[in-house]
Order: C-alpha cells, then sequence, then structure tokens
C-alpha cells in the first residue's frame, strides 16, 4: 500500500520543492511535471523545475497568478544581454550568452513569495536548498546523484525523496517510492495528486495533455474513466481539440456513465447541452470520431434532445457495437438504420431518461 500519510506531511512541511526528470521530454513527461508544478504552487510551495517543459502556451499561461506570487529564472552562465518586448497580452524574454549557447541544462524556473511593495527575494533565498525533491520517471540513485552536481539547491543526501516510476526496473531508492508498472507518468500523478488533494484544473489540464501522448496504447477500461474525471475536474479539452466542439467533448466525458468492465458507455444530451457548449446534433459525429479514434471503446449509445423549426422535440440516437450480430438484431429492435456498425434510430418515447431506460433493455436482449 503506497504510504500517502507519509508523502502528504512531506509535502505539508516543505517550502522548497524541486521537480526533477530525465532532460529528454515527451508529452507524458512534460504533462506530470506541468501537472506537479501547477499543483504544488497553488497550495504556496516555492517550485523549482530544472528547465522549462516544453508545453501549448494554453498551459503555460499565468495570467491568472495572484499578486503574491512571482516567476524566477535562474541562469548559471554570463549573460551578456537581457530584454524583453510585449505584444499585447504576451511578453516575450530574450537572454543573450557572452559565450556560447544556453542549454536547458543552464537555467532554472521556479515560484517565489512576492506582492507589489517587496523587495525581490535575496540571491540566497534564491539558491537556499530544497526541502524535498520529487524524482519522475528516474530508475535510480545515481540518475538523482547526477542531476544534482548541476543544482545546488539539491542537498544530497539529507534532502527527503519521492519516487514517482513507472518501470519495473526502478530502484525504489526514496523515501517515498510510488512506482506503478504499465502506467504513463501522467497518470501515476494523477493518482498521486488525486490522493493528496491537489488536483485544480490547470494541473487537471495538464494531466490531459500528458495522457493524450500515449492514449491508444491504454486500454479503454482504464481510459474512459479516467478522461471523464479529468473532465469533471475541468481539464481544458483544447489540448484535445481545436475545434468548435472541444466544449461538447469536454461535456460528454461529464456525463458519460460507463458500465462495470468499461467496455461499454451510453451518454444523454439535452437541448441545453448544445446551447451550453454552442453546438448542435450535428456537431456528434465528428465528436464520437474523434472518441473512438483516440479510446477505441469496442459498444456505446449516445441518445439527444432534438426538434425541427416546426416539429415537436424528440429523442434521436446512435447505437454503436463491434460485435455484427448484435448490430444486426438491434437495428430490427430500433427500427433504425445501419451505418456500417452503428444504427442511427429515433426513439418513440420523448422523455430523454425514459427513452434511455427502454434502448438499454433492447441492447441488453441483444448481448
Amino acid at each position: 500500500m503506497d504510504d500517502f500519510k507519509g508523502i502528504k506531511e512531506a509535502v505539508k512541511s516543505a517550502k522548497r520543492i524541486t521537480i526533477l526528470t530525465q532532460s529528454n521530454l515527451n508529452r507524458d513527461i512534460s504533462g506530470a511535471v506541468l501537472a506537479l508544478f501547477f499543483s504544488l504552487k497553488n497550495i504556496d510551495k516555492i517550485v523549482n523545475i530544472p528547465f522549462l517543459p516544453k508545453a501549448p502556451e494554453s498551459i503555460f499561461s499565468f495570467k491568472e497568478r495572484s499578486p503574491q506570487k512571482t516567476f524566477l529564472i535562474s541562469f548559471k552562465k554570463n549573460i551578456s544581454e537581457v530584454y524583453y518586448e510585449k505584444k499585447g497580452e504576451k511578453v516575450n524574454l530574450y537572454i543573450a550568452p557572452k559565450e556560447g549557447e544556453i542549454s536547458l541544462e543552464d537555467f532554472s524556473f521556479k515560484t517565489v513569495p512576492f506582492s507589489q511593495g517587496q523587495t525581490l527575494p535575496s540571491a540566497e533565498d534564491q539558491e537556499a536548498p530544497a526541502d524535498l525533491l520529487i524524482a519522475l520517471g528516474l530508475e535510480n540513485f545515481q540518475d538523482v546523484e547526477k542531476a544534482a552536481e548541476k543544482n545546488p539547491e539539491l542537498s544530497l543526501p539529507q534532502i527527503k525523496i519521492i519516487n514517482i516510476g513507472r518501470s519495473g526496473l526502478n530502484q525504489k531508492y526514496a523515501d517515498f517510492n510510488l512506482v506503478k508498472k504499465d502506467n504513463s507518468l501522467s497518470r501515476i500523478c494523477a493518482y498521486f495528486l488525486k490522493n493528496l488533494g491537489l488536483v485544480n484544473e490547470k494541473s487537471a489540464s495538464s494531466l490531459l495533455y500528458g495522457f493524450l501522448d500515449g492514449a491508444k496504447e491504454d486500454s479503454y477500461q482504464r481510459s474512459l474513466p479516467f478522461l471523464s474525471w479529468l473532465a469533471k475536474e475541468k481539464a481544458d479539452f483544447s489540448l484535445w481539440t481545436d475545434n468548435e466542439y472541444r466544449e461538447l467533448l469536454s461535456e460528454i466525458f461529464k456525463k458519460m456513465e460507463i458500465s462495470e468492465n468499461g467496455s461499454f458507455f451510453s451518454v444523454s444530451l439535452t437541448e441545453k447541452d448544445f446551447e451550453k457548449t454552442k453546438t448542435s446534433p450535428k456537431s456528434l459525429g465528428a465528436v464520437i470520431k474523434e472518441i473512438k479514434d483516440a479510446v477505441n471503446v469496442p459498444s456505446f449509445l449516445f441518445l439527444w434532445e432534438e426538434r425541427g423549426q416546426s416539429s415537436p422535440k424528440k429523442i434521436a440516437g446512435v447505437f454503436y457495437s463491434e460485435n455484427e450480430d448484435i448490430v444486426e438484431k438491434s437495428e430490427k429492435e430500433l427500427k433504425g438504420k445501419r451505418r456500417g456498425k452503428g444504427v442511427l434510430f429515433t426513439s418513440p418515447v420523448a422523455d430523454l431518461g425514459q427513452a434511455k431506460k427502454e434502448i438499454l433493455n433492447i441492447i441488453s436482449r441483444q448481448s
């Protein structure tokens, strides 16, 4: 059993936390690092990342930061010139080294407590030792020691370490080890943050960004509940798609009801859902394709309210299954039209809840 009591106390008592991972980043690692950063920053920790992960501007936006926090970028090489340019709300920072080039290892990024009217943190404060190290995806202590040589705020072996890993090769070298095989780092960090009660909108968005890196490799039984949870935690689904139906996609995952074995889900959408997301039932074809491309679930049911300009409200739907026999039988029972492995139909019942109950009964009889 994971020692979350000890982990929670270590996080709570730490003032300065460093997040350390490998330098060759992918989306999964970036999403995990950023999720940790945003969650810890939200509880007023000074968080240091020895590099800036590569991520969409929509994640790495600090527009909503409170005036009590300032973001500090530190460089370990001599600089000949520093300047910035402002374009509307966007600010570009330019740094020119005296010699050579700047690499990721030459700078770090952290938050420091600061508000208007105060002086900036001193150089001593900026380089103060970290109280806690979160090692992300580092298999052994030698990797941590190697990274610590370049980061003066890491005082080994005195510092407490939380080791978050996904490989069976992980040597579980830390004070607290959270190692889960066959999981992405984003998913393990979601488990970590959820158990500590630290998830917020930005960390949920970061986890979604990281999850999408290997979504097709994951099983639908695990992916569907995870995506539904992220939607309920207000993850930004523009990281999934920038199309106009992204809010509808989020709403679908919020309202998704998943069977116990995860092999079937149903979604019921009202007219208000379409109004809220500024979409229409015409958007559902593209949304369903997006979901199937990311999570290849073998069976699902969509129901929605719709009405014509002069016609009363009706309940329309689509049932999809990889099982040819079930699709053929359901087509007859639902009196619908076949579209590949799906059946389009209209319910004789105008109430969404009652229609769902009756149609699920029809489908279950065919299984």
